[in-house]
């Protein structure tokens, strides 16, 4: 079954993940809808979500189209953590116990140093970070008495590599390390923990510029790259 819209999919079939429940933050665009896709072709049951009220009908027509199971979707702000974790309750009650969790939702504007203030910063750690912790406290419990799963944060290079204007969406993805509270579910839970940093230019954004006027974004930031921390390689 090739449920890709533009690229025909020539991939490995993992039979351990028909039928099993993957949820997919910011699942109705960009790299989000790839994996979205990618998870209907293996034949996992997907649950998504977006911020609009229709936007995942057409990746769920498209996906129906190909011959998939129309995926569960429902809009939800994941800065609001109460909210979000009452919309992965619904997903449990009415798909099944979540055994793939990615987040994966974001957003990278870019902003000068001196035009952030305390609530775009705060603004900025809630829609890239805070999220990713309670989606994996909501779905643990139920990961846990299902016999586990994996979990997938979706990372960035950005922060390695001292991007300029991103402040506030480099600090949230270097954080995204500390979610090693992904011990907590690998060792109570029996998740697999897993950090994926998407390669450059991994979901092009057409016209896409600069949001600071008169302000070009260089293709490398100055000064010698930091070197990868032991663990980020090892997993360790």
């Amino acid at each position: 079954m090739n449920v890709t819209k533009n690229v025909t999919m020539n991939c490995a079939t993992y039979p351990s993940l028909r039928d099993r429940v993957v949820f997919i933050s910011g699942g109705s665009s960009g790299i989000g809808a790839e994996l979205v896709r990618a998870f209907a072709q293996q034949g996992s049951r997907v649950a998504f979500c977006g911020t609009k009220a229709d936007g995942g009908a057409a990746l769920t027509a498209e996906l129906v189209a190909a011959g998939g199971h129309a995926p569960w979707y429902a809009a939800c702000d994941v800065r609001d953590a109460h909210a979000y974790q009452a919309l992965l309750r619904r997903v449990i009650d009415e798909v099944g116990p979540v055994r793939v969790l990615v987040n994966n939702a974001g957003r990278d504007d870019r902003h000068a140093m001196e035009d952030v203030t305390p609530e775009m910063w705060d603004e900025r750690l809630a829609l890239n970070l805070k999220h990713y912790f309670f989606a994996i406290q909501a779905v643990a419990p139920a990961m846990a008495a299902a016999g586990g799963g994996s979990i997938i944060n979706m990372g960035s290079v950005s922060w390695m590599r001292g991007r300029p204007h991103l402040v506030g969406y480099t600090t949230a993805k270097a954080g995204i390390l500390g979610t090693r509270c992904a011990q907590y579910p690998r060792q109570r839970v029996g998740a697999r923990s897993h950090r994926h940093r998407p390669p450059k230019r991994a979901a092009p954004r057409p016209g896409r510029r600069p949001a600071i006027p008169g302000r070009a974004v260089p293709e490398d930031s100055p000064g010698p790259r930091p070197r990868r921390p032991a663990h980020a390689v090892s997993g360790r």
